[in-house]
């Protein structure tokens, strides 16, 4: 078993205590997780369903379809959230009588990806006046009442047992506000600098720890560290040294060299390990061999790091053979850098994939580490764009782009920069549909690929010579929320019925906020493809409990067709309370624990893998919360994947 990396153990010293933290070398009850989450990157057989609670024969009464929501009054609008009265004292989680008890969490595994060779970084250091686009999508919603009902104490008890970052894009990105957002009553409730500091030294190592390293350089410019809190110091000092800021960040920790000794040890570890790396990266290599006994002789587990200062203290660092198994961090590929040493994008931690998405000089790299940020939601879609566009092919390949040979990631970027060169509409949707299938072919993030190529494809008109791209272009649309083009190519189709694509709508009515027409109005297109048996069981599962969080009325026959099913019983289920809990808070729209619960109840798990009662419970709560654009993505995020499409690829 590895041991655990040391920044790793420094971040979750920080997230398992909002609260100062003293000198203290004591049992951390979370380290085992933490290990354990890391091994994940390997390849982990998923639990066995015989392992899994029983299914009961029927759906188990969920809020809404319990009191069947098709016989309710039509005069009543869809869109009015129930009176809390309506819940009040019902129990929405999984203890509820005939709900099955919890299930071991599945395995968060990340798409296979192709290790490289070699990486040159620029520094990601901040620009005057940039206005760079965000790191993760944003919202008209407000931000500034995110942190109400908040306090130090229960943000620490909220924030420790989270998986970071979140595999819900809906959830990640209503993290990142929450973290982004400056205001709240989880400063203000508890006066004195030093807590204050400390609960900014949590938000940082989220940030740090979420891959969102531009909101984590737009805390650290906005926000400077209380003079006598030197832990956020410490923290400000590693970000600037990770992003390539040497001068500021080494200034810092020499200027700590006093304070180590309070530090707690994973700190005072961290400290260590940024002083050699200071040391060292000054050009002195004398000193090599001295920090790297220093780093032993403390117990120091960065066998990366170790590894380069034994090598320039040797002066052998050709070909030099690295410990593999480790997560590598932003510290270790700056130790990496020293010996020219390759780090293996495959096993980056997400604030790496990030700053080498957004940096990497060499094309193939830059392309990995984006498309797997992406997936991670650390990055948007037009950064992989950026990404794609960063090598340089001849005139002739963009010419004939299949018939090139290039490597995975290089062939993927050919496709899409001759898709953005392309002006003939046939062979624009030619090369938007093989770049889709080529994502998915290797994993990669489909529905973000597809919101990428969204802009231009809604700019395409529906022809005869498009008919075969007709549902491409509509799972394009759908994903970047081009809700008018999409309706479009449905009606361009002509057809209702198993020819046409209107049960499409569904899953367009379900994400729009505001949505142009009567909600629920393309249900019987679902309903149809239900009877026949078009939709696999776990779909219309998952698509009745969507329905019943977002207060649809669900068609009898789409009912009793998931009814004759069995429930589904994988995914994540929290402990006991977490869902009750999440409940209350969205009918008090305590909006940050809401989302820190909304993390909780789903787990490792997306929208499209979540246990089926922490879904629901999960869409209705953000919906009754006031963040209901972010409860009908998720409704989106739970069905998009699995919805049936009829081509054949």
């Amino acid at each position: 078993m590895h041991r655990l990396p040391a920044a790793v153990g420094f971040g979750l010293a920080l997230l398992t205590c909002a609260l100062p933290l003293h000198a203290d070398d004591g049992w951390n009850p979370f380290a085992e997780r933490d290990r354990a989450r890391q091994r994940e990157r390997a390849t982990t057989p998923r639990p066995p369903e015989g392992l899994r609670p029983s299914p009961p024969p029927t759906l188990p009464p969920m809020e809404g379809v319990s009191s069947r929501p098709w016989l309710r009054d039509s005069s009543r609008s869809p869109e009015a959230m129930p009176d809390d009265d309506d819940r009040a004292g019902r129990s929405s989680s999984w203890d509820q009588p005939g709900r099955p008890a919890p299930s071991d969490v599945a395995p968060h595994r990340r798409p296979d990806e192709e290790s490289v060779q070699r990486s040159e970084l620029q520094p990601l250091a901040p620009t005057p006046g940039d206005a760079a686009e965000p790191i993760a999508r944003t919202s008209a919603e407000p931000a500034t009442d995110l942190w109400q009902g908040l306090d130090q104490a229960s943000l620490g008890e909220l924030i420790a047992p989270l998986s970071l970052p979140p595999k819900s894009e809906a959830l990640a990105t209503l993290w990142q506000r929450l973290l982004s957002s400056s205001g709240g009553s989880a400063r203000e409730g508890h006066p004195g600098g030093r807590q204050r500091a400390s609960f900014g030294a949590v938000r940082m190592e989220a940030l740090y720890r979420s891959g969102l390293i531009a909101d984590l350089r737009n805390l650290m410019q906005s926000q400077r560290p209380a003079a006598s809190d030197a832990l956020e110091s410490l923290l400000v000092a590693r970000t600037h040294i990770a992003l390539g800021e040497r001068e500021p960040g080494c200034s810092a920790i020499k200027g700590l060299q006093q304070a180590q000794s309070s530090f707690p040890k994973p700190a005072r570890q961290q400290f260590l390990l940024l002083a050699a790396l200071c040391g060292v990266g000054a050009g002195d290599t004398s000193k090599a061999s001295i920090a790297a006994d220093l780093l032993r002789a403390e117990g120091i587990d960065a066998p990366l790091a170790i590894a380069a200062l034994a090598a320039l203290a040797s002066g052998q660092t050709a070909g030099l053979q690295l410990p593999p198994g480790n997560v590598i961090t932003l510290i270790d590929y700056r130790f990496l850098e020293l010996v020219g040493a390759d780090p293996d994008v495959a096993a980056a931690e997400p604030a790496l994939l990030t700053l080498l998405a957004l940096g990497a000089k060499r094309a193939p790299i830059r392309i990995l580490a984006a498309e797997s940020a992406l997936a991670l939601h650390a990055i948007q879609p037009s950064d992989l764009a950026a990404a794609y566009r960063s090598p340089d092919f001849p005139a002739a390949a963009l010419a004939h782009p299949f018939t090139e040979e290039q490597s995975p990631p290089l062939q993927r970027a050919l496709l899409f920069k001759a898709f953005e060169t392309e002006r003939a509409p046939v062979k624009e949707a030619r090369l938007a549909r093989a770049l889709l299938n080529e994502v998915r072919r290797t994993g990669g993030p489909y529905r973000q690929v597809a919101a990428m190529l969204a802009p231009a494809i809604a700019e395409l008109r529906p022809s005869p010579d498009l008919a075969w791209f007709t549902e491409s272009a509509i799972e394009i649309c759908l994903a970047g929320n081009r809700l008018d083009a999409l309706r479009n190519w449905v009606s361009a189709a002509g057809a209702t019925g198993p020819a046409g694509f209107d049960d499409w709508l569904v899953l367009a009515d379900i994400a729009a906020t505001n949505w142009n027409g009567r909600r629920g109005a393309f249900l019987p297109a679902a309903e149809r493809r239900a009877v026949k048996g078009e939709l696999p069981p776990e779909l219309m599962h998952r698509l009745v409990t969507v329905l019943d969080a977002l207060d649809y009325q669900i068609p009898i026959p789409l009912w009793e067709a998931a009814s004759r099913t069995q429930q589904p019983t994988g995914g994540f289920l929290p402990e006991t309370g977490i869902l009750s809990r999440l409940q209350n808070a969205a009918r008090d729209r305590q909006k940050g624990t809401v989302v820190l619960l909304a993390m909780r109840a789903l787990g490792p798990e997306s929208g499209d893998t979540a246990h089926i009662i922490a879904l629901g419970d999960t869409i209705r709560a953000l919906k009754r919360a006031g963040l209901e654009a972010h409860a009908r993505q998720l409704g989106l995020e739970a069905l998009f994947a699995a919805w049936p499409r009829r081509r054949a690829d």
